[in-house]
């Protein structure tokens, strides 16, 4: 899963414009810097440290059940994305293995 996104290709951006999902560039207090966050529909941010970092949030499921409730969106792009971001994975979902926030990685087209 990536996380901290601070900076995300055209075709990821637009994506997650067109889902159902609140994912917008925010400063973070806690992180101490900018990067692509989740919102509540009433405005409010949520942090990726809660929602990747907390046993039973959103990203950090607990059981099958947790992980079958995570809605995953293809992206219709055939060149390789690139993200400025930290990434982690704890199931056979994640494309790459365990990283840091701040490298820039590619995740292969589909």
């Amino acid at each position: 899963m990536l996380q901290n996104v601070g900076a995300a290709p055209l075709p990821f951006l637009a994506a997650a414009a067109q889902s159902d999902a609140d994912y917008r560039n925010r400063y973070s207090r806690s992180a101490e810097c900018e990067y692509f966050m989740n919102h509540c529909n009433c405005g409010a941010p949520f942090g990726d440290y809660f929602l990747h970092s907390e046993p039973g949030h959103a990203f950090y499921p607990i059981g099958e059940s947790g992980v079958k409730a995570i809605k995953a969106h293809r992206i219709n792009c055939h060149d390789p994305l690139e993200f400025d971001c930290g990434f982690g994975g704890w199931s056979s979902l994640c494309p790459v293995e365990n990283g840091t926030a701040g490298e820039r990685i590619t995740v292969p087209s589909a």
